[in-house]
């Protein structure tokens, strides 16, 4: 027998015999409201032992629902339809929000409520990010092959053109004010490392430089807001420790490097004075102060996130 994962969340069973391998339907309902991944072509959040029971995570992604959450944990409605949303990010002036549904990516203008399409759905395209002047989007897409990093205007009158096209996959973290894009590559030997990609070099190997290349997996960078050119910040999580933890790296030098979280740590967001960073940890989300002298205070829990897909904004 063969599980099937339907998007609307459900597991059918189709007959198998791997001695005389042929076409079936799955026909046979076996459970409903199965989580599941659509970036991994449906894969359910469901695993079979020997003896045929089954453990899984109950939930459809397809009735996930646009929310805003403060600090205190208060929901407010954004008033979209139900779908299957992902990432969201804002746009610098708050206006709209560049928003992953499914495989595609759409702009939401948060004070008329319309929204507009910007990729096809013949690619998939993951982690949309703002230009610090709301006129471009940067993302991820793998319409060339594998995933490499793309940029088109917000407003979708043009066409989506290549940032960084290279071997490997490359996913964008964050945009600085001068064009700059953090990004991961995906490295067989040394898996997710972090990248900077500037502007104006004539070619792709002076635009990309490494800032953080280990062993270890390195994600979710994003940059403290500030002056340019004057001290600033890179927050990440690593699971050099074993699980992921946050750290903080000065930018762009990479000189000095504070560990932030000692009890779990994902997706770190800089607030928007650059005074505090926000964080996932658990069921949880905190937020720790920065001191002057660039030491951290202890962590303080603002909400519980179990029934959020979280994306932190600068507030």
């Amino acid at each position: 027998m063969r599980l099937a994962v339907l998007q609307a969340a459900g597991i059918r069973a189709a007959p198998f015999d791997a001695a005389h391998p042929a076409r079936t339907s799955a026909d046979t309902f076996v459970l409903a409201n199965v989580y599941n991944y659509v970036e991994y072509e449906a894969r359910g959040w469901l695993a079979v032992s020997n003896i045929g029971t089954a453990v899984y995570a109950p939930g459809n992604p397809a009735k996930s629902s646009l929310v805003w959450v403060d600090q205190e944990g208060t929901v407010e409605s954004l008033g979209a339809d139900p779908g299957m949303y992902r990432e969201v990010t804002l746009s610098p002036d708050g206006t709209k929000a560049a928003v992953r549904l499914a495989t595609d990516l759409w702009i939401h203008d948060l004070q008329r409520g319309t929204r507009t399409r910007l990729t096809s759905a013949n690619t998939l395209n993951f982690l949309p990010l703002w230009s610090s002047d709301g006129a471009r989007i940067v993302f991820a897409s793998n319409r060339g092959g594998d995933w490499d990093i793309y940029s088109r205007p917000a407003d979708g009158s043009r066409p989506a053109e290549a940032l960084l096209s290279r071997p490997y996959d490359q996913f964008p973290s964050a945009v600085l004010a001068d064009g700059t894009v953090l990004y991961n590559e995906v490295n067989p030997k040394t898996g997710f490392d972090i990248w900077t990609l500037s502007p104006g070099g004539q070619s792709q190997e002076e635009m990309s430089s490494p800032f953080r290349v280990t062993p270890f997996n390195e994600r979710d960078a994003e940059v403290s807001p500030g002056p340019e050119g004057g001290p600033r910040w890179v927050a990440y999580s690593s699971d050099e420790s074993g699980r992921s933890e946050i750290y903080v790296q000065s930018y762009p030098s990479g000189a000095n490097r504070i560990p932030v979280s000692s009890g779990g740590g994902n997706l770190p967001r800089w607030s928007r004075d650059g005074k505090e960073l926000f964080y996932v940890t658990g069921d949880g989300v905190v937020a720790v102060a920065i001191r002057p002298d660039g030491s951290f205070r202890a962590p303080r829990r603002l909400f519980d996130r179990t029934n959020f897909l979280t994306r932190l904004f600068r507030a």
